[in-house]
């Protein structure tokens, strides 16, 4: 929201010129084998160690209006990322699976945010469980980089006692000739419910 430093950060020249390396544009340039250019809205998220505040088991398509093959996520750690700081964990070839999303939700998933149906479920055991699939994860340093596609089941861990705090981006492509989410065409706000 308006006055806090991430608001501040992520509308900042400093930020943009990190987020519109060219290096960025032509990698996603090539996943799509077409010209990429940047979504607008790139967050930057911060967990606090030792709070229980953690991303759900969700995909981006549930947040992201459009064809999920037109978008790519790079999510990186701007400062180091250990499992114990929120790190993210990404749900073994979950992308692989068309059918997941419905299996997981006709499953009955637990939740703990009832009026939100867009995170799958809360509960990383039960969805590994019930999927037969593992989460996998890495020991994140910063500047370090992942590209995941917006079907892929991702999630986080709750911040540990820790001498990290995590701080991260999701900077995001689109296909250059594909439409874009108008929600998405605006900075980043902690606030903007998306």
């Amino acid at each position: 929201m308006k006055g806090h430093p991430a608001y501040d950060f992520v509308r900042s020249d400093t930020f943009r010129a990190f987020a519109d390396q060219p290096a960025l544009a032509q990698i996603a340039a090539i996943f799509f084998d077409a010209p990429a250019e940047r979504i607008k809205r790139t967050p930057v998220r911060h967990f606090i160690p030792g709070r229980k505040f953690a991303s759900r088991a969700h995909m981006d398509k549930t947040y992201i209006d459009g064809i999920a093959a037109d978008v790519v996520t790079m999510w990186i750690p701007l400062g180091d990322c250990p499992v114990v700081s929120g790190g993210l964990l990404y749900l073994e070839n979950s992308h692989q699976d068309a059918a997941l999303e419905d299996k997981v939700r006709s499953a009955d998933a637990p939740t703990d945010r009832g009026n939100d149906t867009r995170p799958l479920t809360h509960d990383l055991k039960w969805i590994a469980d019930q999927t037969a699939r593992r989460w996998l994860t890495a020991e994140y340093e910063a500047g370090d980089m992942v590209i995941h596609a917006p079907t892929i089941v991702h999630a986080s861990t709750d911040p540990g006692p820790t001498d990290y705090m995590r701080i991260s981006t999701d900077i995001r492509f689109h296909r250059a000739d594909s439409a874009t989410d108008p929600r998405w065409a605006d900075h980043w706000s902690a606030d903007d419910g998306y």
